[in-house]
Formats: structure tokens, C-alpha cells, sequence
């Protein structure tokens, strides 16, 4: 096994935060970050004129690669002509002819079009076959370098929406919709009356408010997120199962207690385990 080379990066942070304008060097790859706002200053224009590079036009919801022989003049041109994205992403080298432009912006498009979190904006990449070995590996470690930037300044657009919903529930954001499509992109099949609540961390009680009208005559679906043990649990829980648990004072909905060690409900003292049809680890 070859021996992992030192790697430095220099880094600006024009703003001086990484979600800013950010401009990032490894001493071969040269990245640049910033808001469409900004691709439209005089200082980016300069920065970039006459540079050959790739780019990346993304928004929240889309997202578009490209390549070009002047940066300054291309993002330019897209500020005019594309409507739909709110930052760019420029990297480029010295020397990067149009058969190396070519690839990089290939291997760019088939990584914008496998990440599910957005939507790609372009065709599919051309085919490369009659290029040479040696330069289709210069273009792979160029954009093995370039991802490796991104990842340090922060930039995340690569990955699949299945990585980011296990990355909010990791951090702490536990909302029933990131819950819900995490499980569907696992293959988990929810009803149609879905209810959701979470632990605290190293909180050992679940809590949630079922309407009464469901819980009393249809099957209900429950998903229990265990903060603790990092899992997302799949209950589907017969009409008339929790009568008798608490009611809240408006009488409109049962407050449901249960026990996370166990899923015994408080008061009634039903085990909930039965009725487990699934279990999802994040």
C-alpha cells in the first residue's frame, strides 16, 4: 500500500464564513464558491477571465455542470441565460486542454445525475471511448481532488437525498418528514394514517397524540423515532388498541405513553411490541 501523501490547503473565506464567498487552493486545484449575486460582481469577472475550467450552476432544487475556456465569460453568459440557480462552483488547473475539460465536465454530469438530491439539468455525458487511459486518469484525480475540496468547505451537492434525511436525523433534526421519506427510500410501506414521535436523547418515554376518530376505527401507523439507539421503528396498530389511554382535554385525540426499553403504554399496559412490522437503522 503506497504511503498517503501530506496535502495542504489554502483557503479564503471572503465573508469570513464558509457560506460566503470561499475560495479554496490545494497548490494544483483551484475552487471557488460563492453566490450568483457574486458571480455577477466585477472582482469574481476578473478573477475568472481567460480561465479554463469546469463549474457546477446549482440551486436547492436543480442543478447543471459545464465546462469552458473562460470562466469569466460563460458564468457570464448563464447570469443572462439560466434563471434557475442561486450559487456556482468554479475549479480549474493550469493547463487544462479541451480533452481534459471535456472529461472533467463528463465525469461532473454523471455525478450530478446520481446524486437524488437534485435534479440534473443535463443531457447525458458524451462518450469518451477513443481517448487514452493516461488521460482519462488524470481527469478522474482531478475530480477526486476537486470533491475533496468541496467536502472541506462544506459543499454537499453530491449527495444522495438518502445520505442527507440520515444526516438531519443524525443531527438532531427528527421531523416526521425527513422520518417518513428516509424509511420509503429504504423500502418501507407506510398507511394512510401516519402518526410520529420521538425520544429525547437518553430519554426513555415515548409521547404521542393519536385523534381518537382514527385510533378507535381504523389501523393506524406509528413510527417511534429512538433517538438513543439511532433506529427508526414501524408499528401498525389495530383500531380500538390504545382505549383507555389518556385523553386529552379537548377530547379529540388520545395522549399515548410507552416505554422505549420495552413498549409497554403507561395506564393500560399494552405491550406495543406486536405490533413492531419494522425496524430501520440510520
Amino acid at each position: 500500500m503506497g504511503q498517503k501523501s501530506e496535502k495542504r490547503i489554502k483557503m479564503i473565506l471572503k465573508d469570513g464564513t464558509l457560506s460566503g464567498w470561499v475560495e479554496a487552493d490545494d497548490g494544483s486545484i483551484e475552487l471557488c464558491h460563492c453566490s450568483r449575486s457574486d458571480a455577477s460582481e466585477k472582482q469574481f469577472q476578473n478573477q475568472m477571465k481567460d480561465k479554463a475550467g469546469v463549474y457546477i450552476l446549482y440551486s436547492d432544487k436543480n442543478i447543471y455542470a459545464g465546462r469552458t475556456n473562460n470562466l469569466s465569460e460563460r458564468i457570464r453568459n448563464h447570469l443572462n441565460e439560466k434563471t434557475f440557480w442561486t450559487n456556482v462552483v468554479t475549479l480549474s488547473r493550469k493547463n487544462m486542454d479541451p480533452t481534459m475539460l471535456a472529461l472533467c465536465e463528463g465525469e461532473l454530469i454523471e455525478k450530478s445525475q446520481s446524486a437524488r438530491s437534485l435534479t440534473c439539468l443535463n443531457k447525458k455525458p458524451k462518450d469518451h471511448a477513443n481517448v487514452d487511459s493516461f488521460q482519462k486518469s488524470e481527469a478522474e484525480e482531478f475530480i477526486e481532488g476537486a470533491m475533496l475540496l468541496m467536502n472541506v468547505v462544506g459543499i454537499k451537492i453530491f449527495e444522495d437525498t438518502n445520505t442527507i434525511l440520515r444526516n438531519r436525523l443524525i443531527n438532531g433534526t427528527r421531523k416526521k418528514t425527513e422520518a417518513i421519506e428516509y424509511l420509503e427510500s429504504n423500502g418501507a410501506v407506510l398507511g394512510n394514517h401516519v402518526y410520529y414521535c420521538s425520544n429525547a436523547k437518553d430519554n426513555l418515554v415515548f409521547a404521542v397524540d393519536v385523534h381518537r376518530e382514527v385510533a378507535d376505527k381504523e389501523t393506524w401507523t406509528l413510527v417511534a423515532n429512538d433517538v438513543t439507539n439511532k433506529v427508526l421503528i414501524v408499528m401498525n396498530i389495530p383500531k380500538g388498541t390504545i382505549n383507555g389511554t389518556n385523553v386529552r382535554d379537548d377530547h379529540d385525540k388520545y395522549t399515548l405513553r410507552f416505554r422505549a426499553s420495552d413498549y409497554y403504554t403507561y395506564k393500560t399496559s399494552i405491550s406495543l411490541h406486536e405490533y413492531i412490522v419494522q425496524k430501520v437503522k440510520y
